[in-house]
């Protein structure tokens, strides 16, 4: 199935009626609105119009769950721009650091009573 987004005005004139049905239920609003920008774009099957959508949203995912890991890492947490590599170099680093400290309290301290009482 082919439709153009040249000339439309709404989603639902793209499509028909049992496919825009199926759609509409699947899809949120974004995925309503992208459509509505590319209304000057070229021909384009759903299949494309779809593989354009997924890699948009997981561009979108992947940005937001670096941005989470980099607000947890303490020494970059606070830096405005960081790379990708750098953010994962310096989280690294910080596992390593927990890590280390842990390791360390248990040699000087031994196992906290609850965890003992559970083996």
């Amino acid at each position: 199935m082919v439709f153009s987004l040249n000339n439309c005005t709404n989603s639902e004139q793209m499509f028909d009626g049992q496919a825009t049905n199926r759609l509409r239920k699947r899809f949120d609003s974004t995925l309503r609105i992208w459509i509505r920008m590319g209304c000057g774009s070229s021909v384009l099957s759903i299949q494309q119009m779809l593989r354009k959508y997924r890699r948009h949203r997981l561009r979108l995912l992947r940005k937001k769950e670096y941005n989470r890991l980099r607000a947890m890492v303490p020494s970059i947490a606070t830096k405005p721009k960081v790379s990708k590599v750098t953010v994962i170099e310096e989280a690294i680093k910080y596992i390593d650091q927990l890590h280390a400290a842990l390791v360390t309290r248990l040699q000087t301290r031994g196992l906290p009573q609850a965890l003992r009482d559970s083996l």
